[in-house]
């Protein structure tokens, strides 16, 4: 059997997975974590306990640390891994994970110095960028073990003013860049102006900004997920909905099984350390998928952060970027809206069982909705200015304003 994996809470052990003789997935909290007074659970399914967690639970948790579909079938593929070699996959890219998590070898410490980073020039950080695709996470790199969940090809980096780094044996990371999605046009410019513009309308997302490798645009996004300090930069803890529920990162969608909204609701005010704010930013949320037409908004879009806190909160936004504006992209939304996952048949009766869905009443909700479409529609011409696109950007994102501002339009008038 394969050797036992360490799991690091920064320079604690949070405890130790490994796989039993029947390939089945164990973890168990270190003794030394338990006694410490300023510990948490490393999920909401993983509660606080000396007892060994086994099985799906085990599993489903670690899986949702890794990259997702062919992204992944990429990494297993340069790695020589199987796909759904979870323990496996952890062993090669877990020095640097989501969240205040780093995987490490039994009997290995994780480096958490400063000094392990490697600056990269224009040239080499445009070079890295273009064999990505072949090169995911420079996965099998010596000493570069990297990890985000998602489909999507990025890198997670270490910036300092303008310089970009490679975090080496396990330092965090501090931003992640974004490379564009083959096939689809424009979607940097369109996450920057989305993600932009649903932080000027009040919603809580990281900042991000436009950067070039060579001739390829990157969105350089700052991880809410860290916090530099004097001497070095620090973790903090973080699990997706997916996580937090124990579910399986392949049925994260709710047409195929996964959370919905009634469930997104229960869990915050199960665990949230502020549960009546953030259901009512949950909504929020779905009114900004709605409007910019993000229709993968599903259950790994939606995080916990413990921030000096046993208690969680939701988390900043993040992957906001329009999916309507492409043709070849399913319109039907990642979470029903009230039963209603077709954004052209959604009438105020979907927003109104939304709203008892979460909790809320629907006159609070219908309200926040109006106020968020004027605020939306308010922020466009700032956040559209800000960006300064130029070339073929400046026409997409005139066809992408006049879609927001055409669906701002439905909404009021569906609402009243």
């Amino acid at each position: 059997m394969p050797s036992a994996l360490w799991v690091f809470f920064n320079d604690a052990r949070f405890g130790r997975l490994w796989l039993e003789q029947d390939r089945t997935y164990a973890f168990q909290y270190d003794p030394e974590w338990l006694a410490n007074p300023d510990n948490i659970s490393l999920s909401i399914s993983l509660p606080l306990a000396s007892n060994i967690f086994i099985g799906d639970v085990v599993r489903f948790f670690f899986a949702n640390l890794l990259p997702e579909g062919e992204l992944r079938d990429r990494v297993a593929h340069r790695l020589g891994i199987s796909r759904q070699n979870v323990h496996a996959l952890l062993r090669e890219l877990g020095g640097d994970c989501a969240g205040a998590l780093s995987i490490h070898p039994e009997g290995t410490i994780p480096v958490l110095g400063q000094g392990d980073y490697s600056p990269l020039s224009s040239a080499e950080l445009a070079e890295i960028v273009n064999t990505l695709p072949i090169r995911p996470f420079l996965a099998g790199s010596e000493g570069i073990r990297l990890s985000l969940a998602g489909a999507q090809d990025k890198l997670p980096v270490y910036c300092d003013g303008e310089t970009i780094s490679l975090p080496r044996d396990g330092a965090p990371s501090t931003h992640i860049l974004k490379t564009p999605i083959a096939r689809l046009e424009s979607t940097v410019i369109n996450e920057a102006f989305c993600m932009n513009l649903a932080r000027n309308a009040g919603l809580p997302t990281p900042d991000c900004r436009i950067m070039q490798a060579g001739n390829t645009p990157l969105l350089l996004v700052t991880r809410y997920d860290r916090r530099p300090g004097k001497e070095r930069t620090l973790r903090l803890h973080q699990e997706d909905f997916c996580q937090a529920m124990g579910i399986s990162p392949e049925v994260k969608y709710q047409s195929e099984g996964g959370p919905g909204l009634r469930d997104c609701a229960k869990l915050l005010r199960q665990c949230s350390a502020t549960p009546a704010k953030d259901v009512r930013l949950l909504a929020r949320w779905c009114f900004a998928n709605t409007l910019l037409g993000n229709a993968d908004g599903h259950a790994k879009n939606l995080s916990l952060l413990y921030d000096q806190a046993k208690a969680p909160r939701l988390a900043p936004f993040y992957d906001i970027i329009s999916t309507r504006i492409y043709d070849e992209l399913s319109p039907r939304l990642a979470m029903k809206i009230g039963g209603e996952n077709r954004p052209e048949w959604i009438m105020k009766r979907h927003w109104e069982r939304m709203a008892e869905e979460l909790g809320l009443k629907p006159k609070i909700l219908l309200n926040d909705l109006k106020a968020f479409c004027k605020t939306l529609e308010t922020a466009i011409v700032p956040t559209l200015q800000a960006l300064e696109p130029h070339g073929r950007d400046v026409v997409f994102l005139m066809r992408l304003e006049a879609d927001i501002r055409r669906h701002i339009a439905a909404t009021l008038q569906i609402i009243g």
